[in-house]
């Protein structure tokens, strides 16, 4: 971590969250906003579509199950996992002097 130190290698940036001062406008702010959620509720359509989709499907497949066999049962799946998100640790940032190994 030595050549990290070097001014002349790299250059530590400053955390813009941290200075308080918002470089984007509201405006900015609002319209991308309103264009998320309007994405986010055609996303939402599109999802409610596929799983009505699916569900028809699923139903045809039950209805051919049943009718060639009725003995024969589905076992439950029992394998749950639970995956914990790990903590991102918070590194320090810098820019590299593109200009140090030219000659």
């Amino acid at each position: 971590m030595g050549h990290l130190s070097d001014s002349a290698f790299a250059t530590l940036v400053k955390d813009e969250t941290k200075s308080g001062s918002p470089a984007i406008s509201a405006e900015e702010v609002a319209k991308v906003k309103a264009d998320w959620e309007e994405k986010q509720k055609k996303k939402e359509e599109k999802d409610k579509n596929k799983d009505k989709e699916k569900e028809k499907e699923k139903n045809k497949e039950e209805e051919k199950e049943k009718s060639k066999d009725k003995e024969k049962k589905e076992e439950p799946a029992s394998s749950t996992t639970s995956a914990k998100n790990p903590s991102t640790p918070a590194h320090e940032r810098y820019i590299l002097h593109r200009d140090f190994f030219a000659s």
